[in-house]
């Protein structure tokens, strides 16, 4: 046992754990549908006060802050990502100019006048009077 904790101390360490940030993504979702569906449609009167709608802000404004910063805190890759995924050296392509060497000039492509409809005036008219009961 301790020899596969040694050999997997490395790659445990290397990756940030995911867990916070599906534990408060979940409680958000959770407390989106427990406000919505249980509160909100079986109570008409929901919040029914200004500290219940202020005790609803809240708890929604740090469930959010909470998902929010344990998304930016686990979003940190490896070290070996972070090498793995820097470029490598390209052998230059001989069909590219190098830089500073003279080209020719492209033609910029013609544009077409935008179609336009001709320009004819409103005309209003009136509602039909409707029928007195």
């Amino acid at each position: 046992m301790h020899h596969l904790a040694l050999q997997l101390a490395p790659v445990l360490a290397a990756e940030k754990s995911k867990v916070p940030f599906y534990l408060a993504g979940g409680l958000l979702v959770a407390w989106a549908l427990f406000v919505s569906l249980a509160l909100g449609l079986r109570r008409p009167d929901f919040p029914g006060s200004q500290a219940g709608e202020r005790a609803v802000m809240a708890i929604s404004a740090v469930l959010v802050l909470a998902a929010i910063s344990s998304a930016v805190l686990t979003s940190g890759s490896s070290p070996t990502a972070k090498a793995a995924s820097s470029p490598l050296p390209v052998a230059p392509n001989p069909s590219v100019p190098a830089a500073g060497a003279r080209h020719r000039r492209r033609r910029a492509p013609r544009r077409r006048p935008p179609l336009r409809a001709p320009l004819r005036p409103l005309r209003l008219r009136r509602r039909p009077a409707q029928r007195r009961r």
